[in-house]
């Protein structure tokens, strides 16, 4: 499989949608992921973990 290449995946801060437009004072985006593939992986990671054990860890 050839390895997928693209732009990071960020986390929001708390914010609002107001006519289709995202809005937020606070300035600071967290890291989730290099590219969507990784993403995706620690998603699923993270939903296999979830059914084994009941215990959900924040994304």
């Amino acid at each position: 499989m050839e390895a997928v290449t693209g732009s990071p995946v960020y986390r929001l801060p708390a914010g609002e949608t107001v006519a289709g437009v995202y809005r937020s004072d606070d300035r600071r985006f967290d890291l989730m992921a290099e590219n969507l593939t990784g993403f995706l992986n620690r998603l699923r990671e993270l939903v296999e973990t979830f059914a084994a054990t009941g215990s959900a860890e924040d994304l």
